[in-house]
């Protein structure tokens, strides 16, 4: 392939094509970043690349490139792999876009090769649905409200409770972020449950608590068409979250990790704002003593029902959710 033919190919791409030598500084620049980012070719030339970044990247960006120059085996997979950031336009606007760089060796110098792509249209389009997908949501739990006159408080602390576990946990942002929407239907099941045994006064017997136990599968059975991460988040939350860690649950009985971790997040969370309400059958305990029946058993409550990774987040963060519950009470 000749120069010109490949000069050509480059230009006609749409995304941005970006060369840097190892001093960091652009070597090519081709039409498709020219386009995404408002510059000229001629005016990025012998420019340092973190000009094409927003002040609060550039030193992430610095501390990767130089890891992937030092330790090329350990670091080519990650910095090859297709990431999110954020670039910035010469008119100063910052916007998300996915990115990859390869590294090139030859005679002693390095040749860096950033390929970019603007995902902004994208991102507005996922948000846009996300919000959709939380309206729908929302519809689905007020409807259980509307039947549950204890749902609506406990709802509202229990996503707190579980977006605070999942972080403790170290999971992702963005598994935080869905847990504390998916977590509110945990309970969706219960609007196929009479009446008569919901919103019995008193404790249930025998016969009223096996229709009670009913309402994972049924929730499980609402949001089983569900396409949408959060829905489907929502069904594992809602088919597992009376499930225990060593089998003894219901509605299937699994033990460890058959159950999906955000059901086995949502246990506990669940377990805990139930002892800390008031019920027709008992009254509402104080954090402490709370704390001492999921960590130390009482006899109906042992700590071999709960994972041991998400027993040890809730001990670490549980005087955070004793603030959300004096909080949302």
């Amino acid at each position: 392939m000749n120069a010109s033919l490949f000069f050509e190919i480059l230009d006609g791409m749409a995304d941005a094509v970006i060369v840097v030598g190892g001093d960091h500084r652009v070597s090519l620049f081709n039409k498709g970043a020219e386009k995404i980012f408002g510059y000229t070719s001629d005016e990025m030339m012998g420019q340092r690349l973190e000009m094409l970044l927003p002040e609060g990247f550039r030193s992430n960006h610095h501390k990767h490139v130089d890891t992937f120059s030092r330790q090329p085996q350990q670091a080519s997979k990650f910095m090859s792999d297709r990431g999110e950031i954020k670039g910035q336009r010469k008119d100063g606007e910052v916007f998300h876009a996915e990115a990859s760089i390869s590294k090139v060796e030859s005679d002693g110098k390095v040749v860096f090769t950033a390929v970019l792509r603007d995902v902004t249209e994208r991102k507005k389009a996922e948000e846009k649905l996300k919000h959709s997908y939380i309206e729908g949501i929302t519809s689905l739990v007020n409807a259980a409200e509307n039947h549950d006159d204890e749902t609506g408080g406990h709802v509202k602390r229990i996503g707190h409770y579980t977006k605070e576990l999942a972080t403790a946990m170290g999971m992702d942002k963005e598994f935080c972020n869905m847990i504390f929407h998916a977590s509110s239907m945990h309970d969706i099941g219960k609007i196929g449950i009479p009446d008569r045994v919901l919103l019995k006064p008193g404790a249930l017997n025998q016969e009223e608590w096996e229709i009670m136990k009913t309402h994972p599968s049924i929730g499980g059975n609402i949001l089983k068409d569900g396409f949408s991460p959060y829905l489907q988040m929502g069904r594992e939350i809602a088919i597992g979250h009376h499930e225990r860690w060593d089998g003894s649950g219901y509605p299937n009985g699994i033990k460890g990790e058959e159950t999906p971790i955000s059901a086995r997040i949502m246990q506990i969370a669940d377990v805990y704002d139930a002892l800390r309400s008031e019920r027709p059958y008992k009254p509402a305990f104080e954090h402490a003593k709370a704390l001492s029946v999921i960590c130390d058993g009482d006899g109906r409550t042992d700590p071999s029902h709960f994972d041991p990774r998400v027993l040890a987040a809730f001990n670490a963060c549980s005087d955070k959710l004793n603030e959300i519950y004096e909080n949302l009470k």
